[in-house]
């Protein structure tokens, strides 16, 4: 896996993918309604704070739009995780206008996954920052529902947030402000550029067994680095992956530097690797 300070340098030093292709977006396997708003009005905001915690030994099976929309068809395979972000539910207000916390217990634990093939992409998105078109990577995370208590209350895992894969992306600076409130505190903060874009995904875990259904397949989460203010807390959280034999661990976060906004992926464009002058693929 990778260090705190790799794990952020890996995703901010995404290179942008320039080129273009032929958009495969199925409206049959991701609707959209027929004028999409900024963004989807079911799916709340989430400010994600570090947490660094040991590898787990976790095969599982993962199958999104984009292995969907591949040739042929794939799915990924999933060797081991560790959690590096839990992201508590948050209200955000931007220019006067507050987006209120819908499902105040059901939060997302991000784990870095092992290396995946990386698959050159480009996303033209819209959230309540805009319209925006952001060049994507490999995956480098699963979003797990997630529940949090006091102990000794035992975390309720949410049953009705889906899980995210999520990928390395570039795109223009954001560059607003805005006001975050969360069980936490209450932050001001500037959102600075785009990190992950998320699609719902089907997880098979354990292996053999039926895997999760999507909810929402059009809600997707487009995430954000936000200026981290120092912080210090501790939360006890539960879902799928964590063993039943240890039960809901108790862990320290720290700062947030994460924001993912709930966003519609209107198209997205697979990058066609280079072509040599004899038409060759290099």
């Amino acid at each position: 896996m990778t260090t705190r300070s790799t794990f952020a340098l890996c995703l901010l030093l995404a290179a942008p993918v320039l080129a273009t292709a032929q958009s495969t977006s199925d409206p049959a396997t991701d609707p959209l309604p027929p004028t999409a708003p900024t963004g989807p009005t079911d799916l709340d905001h989430y400010k994600c704070y570090f947490v660094q915690s040991p590898e787990q030994q976790i095969p599982l099976l993962l199958q999104d739009q984009f292995d969907l929309g591949a040739t042929p068809p794939q799915v990924e395979t999933i060797s081991d995780v560790r959690l590096v972000r839990f992201c508590n539910p948050v209200q955000k207000t931007l220019n006067g206008v507050t987006t209120k916390i819908l499902r105040p217990a059901d939060f997302l634990a991000l784990y870095l996954l092992n290396p995946q093939p990386s698959t050159p992409r480009r996303a033209l998105i819209t959230n309540q920052f805009g319209a925006q078109s952001l060049a994507l990577r490999n995956a480098l995370i699963l979003a797990v529902p997630s529940g949090s208590a006091t102990p000794p209350a035992v975390p309720t895992i949410p049953t009705n947030l889906d899980h995210y894969k999520c990928y390395s992306a570039s795109g223009e600076k954001i560059g607003v402000s805005v006001t975050l409130t969360d069980t936490f505190h209450t932050e001001f903060v500037q959102v600075l550029e785009p990190i992950l874009f998320c699609n719902p995904v089907h997880k098979t875990y354990p292996v053999g067994t039926s895997p999760t259904k999507i909810q929402r397949p059009a809600a997707h989460l487009a995430c954000y680095t936000i200026t981290p203010i120092p912080f210090q807390g501790v939360i006890t959280y539960n879902n799928q992956l964590v063993p039943a034999t240890t039960g809901p661990p108790t862990v320290p976060v720290s700062e947030a530097d994460i924001l993912c906004a709930p966003s519609f992926k209107l198209q997205w464009y697979p990058i066609p690797p280079p072509t040599a002058a004899n038409g060759s693929t290099p």
